[in-house]
């Protein structure tokens, strides 16, 4: 049996890995990491979802893919489809954030949103790590 200290211990580690893979959904069918887009003009929020799969595509700020939601029959969906070329074995990627956030002078923005959003610190070309 678990202890109530290692319960709620759990208990946040699991509310952290949803916290970090659910996706935001705004009214105006835009999406992302949910934190607006960087500018302080923040969509209003319609809901928040779990797909399995998007969740196990990384973050890069220079992304060879991109999502767009939709609805078919009631249901949410996900497409996700490549910007860019993809070579055999390449990893998928997307941007966690705002295109506004993906300037290149925008460095440490981005790397404090992910870093406080997401969990981590951004190691791609981009960021130049």
């Amino acid at each position: 049996p678990l202890s109530a200290a290692s319960g709620a211990a759990e208990m946040l580690a699991v509310m952290h890995r949803v916290g970090a893979n659910a996706i935001a959904i705004h009214d105006k069918g835009s999406s992302g990491g949910g934190r607006g887009d960087g500018e302080g003009n923040d969509p209003e929020l319609s809901a928040w979802a779990l797909f399995p799969a998007l969740s196990m595509i990384n973050h890069s700020c220079e992304p060879n893919c991109e999502w767009a939601f939709g609805n078919a029959g009631g249901r949410a969906t996900v497409r996700v489809r490549t910007v860019a070329t993809v070579e055999a074995g390449e990893e998928l990627t997307v941007s966690y954030l705002p295109p506004q956030l993906l300037e290149p002078s925008r460095v440490q923005e981005r790397r404090e949103e992910l870093r406080g959003g997401f969990g981590f610190v951004c190691a791609c070309r981009r960021c130049g790590s």
